[in-house]
């Protein structure tokens, strides 16, 4: 575990290039784990479609909400990533209703996570009928990326 993300194991400071590596879990042969392709096929094979025309109101209120995400081009034209996805996808919502024989599970959710909502946690928690681990802070993930929990 690298103490300090931004300096190497050689003890240099990393410039932006060796921080994403790092970051992106690049290996000492120059290659990438498939993680991005994977996540957008599971998102693809889980998550609902959304039509052009919903996709380009999600866009415009983000735009609304925050105008420096709008490269200049306005709402127009936002796609969803999974539209030409081959499969159709097989969960819905709420993904977590209905489970039979789910083992005991844990929700870690942290308090000032800018990512993900504190509630959002505390309800799949409740969802799953599974213990909550509440942390206090200010960061997106914890699970295997925080120091040590007292």
């Amino acid at each position: 575990m690298i103490e300090n993300p931004l300096v190497g194991p050689d003890g240099r400071l990393m410039d932006f290039n060796g921080v994403f590596d790092a970051v992106a879990g690049r290996d000492a042969d120059g290659h990438y784990p498939n993680f991005n392709e994977a996540l957008l096929a599971i998102n693809c094979m889980d998550e609902q479609r959304s039509t052009p025309e919903e996709q380009v109101a999600v866009r415009q209120q983000n735009q609304q909400a925050a105008p420096f995400t709008d490269p200049g081009q306005g709402p127009a034209g936002a796609r969803d990533m999974c539209e030409f996805w081959p499969a159709e996808p097989t969960l819905g919502y709420p993904y977590a209703a209905g489970i039979e024989g789910l083992p005991d599970t844990l929700t870690i959710s942290m308090t000032g996570d800018p990512s993900t909502p504190y509630d959002g946690g505390v309800s799949l928690a409740d969802t799953l009928g599974g213990s909550l681990l509440t942390v206090e802070g200010e960061q997106h993930t914890v699970a295997f990326s925080a120091p040590t929990i007292a």
